[in-house]
């Protein structure tokens, strides 16, 4: 009942769904009373819709059970709907690790960025203490002791950049070039002299392609390495302020880690 697979006890599992047999693996599991549920990609063999609707059912037993979840997954939505804390795996190497909001804030490297699905990764370099050079642009961002010249590989995550109509706030002016609704938000693909970003945000009004517009870019939201640590695919050297913090526990009542790799 608590899985909603009432009326189904006489079925043979040929005759049942794939959400329906996920839902049948989740109850076994569930029955034992386990310590820790490990999930090995539970979800990714299953239509949008009832991947969807098997994650809430499985946020819900989260909460109400409080049971600590490990999730193995390639899915950092999946990631940040199921867990806490999120570890970073590539090649059999921990990139990573700590509160989910956190690593995606500040990815520790190029690599993770890449794993965590961020896009507006671009290449430029420091142009002066505080501010990089890229397609054109200065851009503010935290350069830490890296000097004037040195290249770089910066990312800002698209949720974190405000998209301003023709006149409204400043920033960097640009151009639309494309405008997708994604049901609650709306994806905005802007131009900048050459250089092009990314934006995510609630549902409104939505862009044309061609419309003139202005980009506002935080500084604290842009994360930078030097090139090098690209190459080496790890976080050393990042000048930005990603972090790679100890466990912590989570809320009261979820426990959830994630690994993406």
């Amino acid at each position: 009942a608590h899985l909603r697979l009432d009326g189904l006890e006489d079925r043979l599992p040929p005759e049942l769904s794939g959400g329906q047999r996920q839902r049948v693996a989740l109850a076994q599991a569930l029955s034992r009373s386990p310590d820790v549920l490990l999930l090995d990609e539970p979800f990714s063999a299953l239509d949008a819709p009832v991947r969807l609707e098997l994650r809430r059912d499985l946020r819900r037993l989260q909460l109400e059970t409080g049971i600590a979840t490990v999730v193995v997954t390639h899915d950092p939505e999946e990631a940040a709907h199921l867990s806490d804390e999120v570890v970073v795996v590539a090649d059999g190497r921990v990139l990573q690790r700590g509160p989910i909001a956190e690593v995606s804030a500040h990815p520790a490297s190029p690599r993770v960025a890449e794993l965590l699905g961020i896009t507006n990764t671009h290449t430029g370099v420091v142009a002066r203490p505080g501010w990089l050079a890229a397609g054109g642009l200065e851009i503010a961002a935290a350069t830490g002791g890296l000097s004037a010249g040195t290249p770089v590989v910066w990312t800002v995550p698209p949720e974190e950049i405000v998209l301003h109509a023709a006149g409204g706030g400043g920033g960097h002016r640009g151009t639309v070039v494309d405008c997708v609704a994604l049901g609650a938000t709306v994806e905005t693909t802007v131009d900048l002299s050459g250089l092009q970003l990314t934006v995510r945000g609630l549902h409104g009004a939505r862009a044309l392609a061609g419309d003139p517009c202005a980009l506002e870019v935080r500084p604290e939201t842009v994360s930078l390495w030097p090139q090098d640590a690209q190459a080496a695919g790890d976080g050393s050297g990042p000048a930005s302020a990603g972090r790679t913090p100890g466990p912590r526990r989570g809320r009261a009542g979820r426990h959830g880690a994630a690994i993406i790799g």
